[in-house]
């Protein structure tokens, strides 16, 4: 250990979600309660290099915000995710906020239904905009299902997606994966052997599902995934029957059998199947002409 801190003041304060920023320091976002517990901000804390706290900010209304994940954003400032009583439709809705560099509130947006939505996992995709994963019982086939915002870079939306079956899904982490598209990690309660199995969801760049795999016995549940350098997928957890750390290493890009091969600016993207004899090897040549 080189050093540690603790921040917060009389009342309950909980970090949930830490980046390094540009300059060196340290982005952490979580809840802090106002009077009593269940009754709090979603909040914001900033460091220097040596977790010294420079400013804090705190976001919500007069009754529950949560807030379970940042990120710094292209133009420095910070965008956080979570949950909201104060405002949005009804119960619980995805709380969304955009912040300045110094933690000044930009804007703040809601997105859910007439039921609770919550926010677990935002990135700043490629376009400069925004993925949000979480769950939703507003929508979807039954019980919970994972949820997935897409919003431009004002957090408009662009889009959203549900999935899952008739029990009970959630999403804990997304990324957006080497192809464009992204990548899902949370748990089910549809689908699997167990009360709860890990649940990893892939789709394209418009959300729309590619493949969905299922991993784990009695219960396991799925809190983050990263897409490695070969372009398969790692899914870390844990197993709550036995209290251990859950870790799923996939094989190449998980597609039922399929390999994508390399792809570069000028190339097709080609699949091949790894044990069909018939396509054991495909070059493609392509020329461009300038």
């Amino acid at each position: 250990m080189q050093w540690q801190k603790t921040h917060g003041g009389n009342q309950r304060t909980v970090g949930y979600s830490i980046v390094q920023t540009s300059d060196g320091g340290f982005a952490i976002a979580g809840l802090t309660d106002r009077n009593s517990p269940g009754n709090g901000d979603a909040l914001l804390l900033k460091t220097d290099a040596n977790g010294t706290l420079q400013w804090q900010g705190s976001y919500g209304g007069t009754q529950d915000e949560y807030c379970y994940s940042v990120v710094q954003t292209s133009d420095g400032g910070y965008a956080l995710t979570g949950s909201t009583l104060s405002f949005g439709a009804s119960l619980y809705d995805v709380f969304f906020v955009k912040t300045d560099d110094d933690g000044n509130q930009l804007w703040q947006k809601m997105y859910g239904g007439t039921m609770s939505d919550w926010g677990h996992s935002l990135i700043q995709t490629n376009d400069g905009g925004y993925t949000i994963a979480g769950y939703t019982y507003s929508y979807g086939a039954g019980g919970s299902d994972m949820f997935l915002v897409k919003t431009d870079i004002n957090g408009t939306v662009q889009w959203q997606k549900t999935y899952g079956g008739t029990q009970g899904e959630a999403a804990y982490s997304v990324i957006q994966t080497h192809d464009g598209g992204y990548a899902i990690a949370g748990f089910t309660n549809s689908f699997g052997v167990g009360d709860y199995d890990v649940y990893l969801v892939k789709t394209d760049s418009a959300g729309t599902k590619i493949w969905e795999k299922v991993y784990g016995g009695e219960q396991n549940w799925g809190q983050s995934v990263v897409q490695a350098s070969d372009g398969s997928y790692l899914v870390a957890g844990f197993d709550v029957e036995i209290g251990d750390v859950y870790l799923v290493k996939t094989d190449l890009y998980g597609e039922f059998g399929l390999t994508r091969t390399d792809t570069t600016v000028n190339a097709i993207t080609l699949y091949r199947g790894i044990d069909d004899p018939y396509w054991n090897y495909v070059r493609i040549r392509i020329w461009r002409i300038s």
